[in-house]
């Protein structure tokens, strides 16, 4: 499918929030996104990885361990690249197939973790 690309021109700000597995964004149209003033990319906390319980910050190592986390930080490293001027929001608790507390809450699934000096997303 061809797109007009006369319909980016008057995109200034654009927030993604494609997954890594779905996303060709910028490969089909980075080219097109020069006037582009603020992008903002979807990702998620899990391009940190196991930090085997320390703090972790947006400063902190990224060392993703999963699939996902890994496609992630790959993606977010093509909008980096891009020269566009983004900001990446490193979500946690994405919801999606398979992955949603409101369910497991109603299926008695989900667990409440109480471990003094503990913090997790």
């Amino acid at each position: 499918n061809e797109i007009d690309k006369d319909i980016f021109k008057s995109v200034t700000h654009a927030l993604i929030s494609i997954p890594p597995n779905g996303d060709d964004v910028i490969e089909r149209y980075g080219s097109y996104l020069q006037n582009i003033k603020w992008l903002g990319y979807l990702s998620a906390t899990s391009v940190y990885g196991d930090h085997s319980g320390n703090w972790v910050t947006e400063e902190s190592e990224t060392k993703p361990i999963e699939r996902r986390g890994k496609d992630r930080l790959k993606h977010e490293k093509k909008w980096l690249d891009s020269g566009l001027p983004v900001h990446i929001f490193r979500l946690a608790g994405i919801y999606g197939p398979g992955r949603n507390v409101l369910i497991d809450l109603q299926l008695g699934k989900a667990r409440n973790v109480k471990k003094e000096g503990h913090f997790f997303s």
